[in-house]
């Protein structure tokens, strides 16, 4: 094999000559416009990112407001059942206090009415007694006994009342 110099310097020379030629027309055609893509693209990741970020702000500020409203609604409801729960329980007094004195008055009225009644009885009792005294004299007066006769007409009278 024979080299000739001269021919490979050439040879290397426009081979050089070629790969910087390409170079130009590549980084001219193709580098440029990917590279603009790419600058595109990045740009674009990065609005999106903070457009996420600023949504994701905004959520979290929707979120605490939603649970101070929330805590807020559960304090307020909380204070009602307390209210309605301290009203009923007034009301529950109220009532026990209003059966109470009715349970009283009905009591205090059955035992005036069983003393009235008691006091009827005791009045009837000493009229019947009375009576009953007057028609064993008067049965006793009707004819002359002895002590016999006299326990027997007693007898007889109870046995009739």
């Amino acid at each position: 094999m024979n080299f000739n110099l001269p021919d490979i310097a050439v040879d290397l020379l426009l081979n050089v000559i070629n790969i910087v030629v390409l170079f130009i027309i590549v980084k001219a055609l193709v580098y440029k416009p990917v590279k603009k893509f790419l600058d595109q693209r990045n740009q674009r990741i990065k609005d999106e990112t903070a457009e996420a970020q600023k949504l994701t702000d905004a959520a979290n500020e929707t979120l605490s407001q939603k649970d101070s409203i929330l805590e807020e609604s559960r304090e307020k409801g909380e204070a009602i059942a307390a209210d309605i729960y301290k009203k009923a329980q007034q009301k529950a007094n109220t009532i026990i206090a209003k059966a109470e004195s009715d349970a009283k008055a009905m009591k205090e009225k059955a035992q005036s009415e069983i003393d009235a009644q008691k006091e009827d009885m005791i009045k009837s009792s000493k009229d019947d007694i009375a009576d009953l005294s007057i028609e064993i004299a008067e049965k006793i007066l009707q004819r002359e006994v002895n002590k016999e006769d006299n326990k027997k007409i007693v007898e007889e009278f109870f046995k009739e009342v």
